[in-house]
């Protein structure tokens, strides 16, 4: 067996592709069914040194801040990505600050709602983009490389997020915590798509084959990492506040702030990205492609069939109930109301007779 080859093997395996995956090209390369044994019986390197086969194992698992270090060091070096990626939202901000400026022009903002939704399209493309050129391994992608990619797969793309949402909703709507764990189960559906090609209820079970039994870990590193990230946050959004209090609250101003925002959004996407991918990767390295489970796709599949049966039943509610809702608000609205000419009565009557006072004083 060729160095060449065991590469190629070991590259595959890496990736997540099963045995039976690896054993057909082989075969379609030309090799006997005798030779495809050795080649897939051999042992791996990781196994040679240990003396032991490989196991997910928590202590596999890189930490929270070996995750966003390695993940900053990656946005530092492809920051055209997150600049890329930042666009359709900057365009959103910047067709908001035209409405604001300009509400009563009824062309204008239906003009700028379709480049929205165009912006909005465009972001979801660059999205699926920008993931496939941080998924390949060792090897520097470029943005119009994954936006090939990305038009071939837009579709698959949001198919599995669409199931993926819907699941995790069925899971809240039952008493919420089943979302919880559904949502960690579910993590690696995309990048499973990205890495592995499986696509819908297929790559979400393979999401949840790859977390059982290191759930607690992985919940763990989300967790870290969302923290840390609440807090830069928090941190930037308080000094952007106080830039704008001295900036004024102009709309040119809340513009910029905005952009900002969106700009280092867009870099925090492609951090969690990287992260996302290194706990795939850690995963994937550690276990096998084995086949699918059908139970596991029936589960999710039936989360999934909950969640757009509540969005459905929600969205039926509030078009059943339109008319009190609004009769509710207005309700609201004209009690507030009340309330101001109360006070603004009672605040007018109160100087009436402090003028008074000061009237009989002189």
């Amino acid at each position: 067996m060729t160095p060449e080859l065991k590469l190629a093997i070991e590259e595959r395996k890496k990736l997540g592709y099963s045995e039976d995956k690896i054993r057909e090209e082989l075969v379609a390369a030309g090799y006997d069914s005798e030779t495809v044994s050795a080649l897939l019986n051999a042992p791996t390197p990781d196994s040679v040194s240990s003396g032991q086969p490989v196991v997910s194992s928590e202590n596999g698992i890189p930490g929270v801040f070996e995750l966003i270090g390695s993940a900053v060091d990656f946005a530092k070096e492809r920051y055209n990505l997150a600049l890329i990626l930042s666009i359709p939202l900057v365009i959103m901000s910047l067709n908001q600050y035209l409405i604001n400026l300009y509400p009563e022009n009824i062309g204008l903002s239906l003009g700028l709602a379709i480049v929205t939704l165009i912006a909005l399209v465009t972001y979801f493309y660059f999205l699926l983009a920008v993931l496939y050129a941080t998924s390949v391994k060792d090897e520097t992608v470029s943005f119009s490389a994954g936006l090939t990619f990305s038009k071939s797969n837009i579709f698959k793309f949001a198919w599995i997020t669409l199931l993926t949402t819907l699941a995790i909703w069925g899971g809240f709507i039952l008493l919420f915590i089943p979302g919880i764990i559904l949502s960690i189960y579910l993590y690696l559906g995309q990048f499973v798509f990205v890495a592995e090609g499986k696509t819908g209820l297929n790559a979400m079970s393979r999401s949840h084959e790859l977390v059982k039994g290191n759930w607690q870990a992985v919940f763990g590193r989300l967790i870290g990492v969302a923290l840390i990230f609440l807090l830069l946050f928090v941190i930037l959004g308080f000094l952007i506040g106080f830039l704008s209090y001295f900036l004024g609250e102009e709309s040119l101003s809340l513009l910029l702030s905005d952009s900002v925002l969106q700009i280092l959004g867009s870099f925090a996407t492609l951090i969690s990205m990287h992260i996302g991918l290194r706990l795939y990767r850690s995963l994937a390295e550690r276990q096998s492609n084995s086949l699918e489970t059908p139970s596991k796709s029936i589960l999710h599949g039936s989360f999934a069939v909950i969640g757009a049966v509540g969005i459905i039943s929600l969205i039926a509610l509030l078009v059943m109930f339109a008319d009190e809702i609004a009769a509710a608000a207005q309700t609201q609205e004209v009690g507030s109301l009340e309330v101001g000419l109360e006070e603004a009565a009672l605040e007018a009557k109160q100087r009436a007779e402090e003028l008074r006072t000061l009237d009989s004083g002189e």
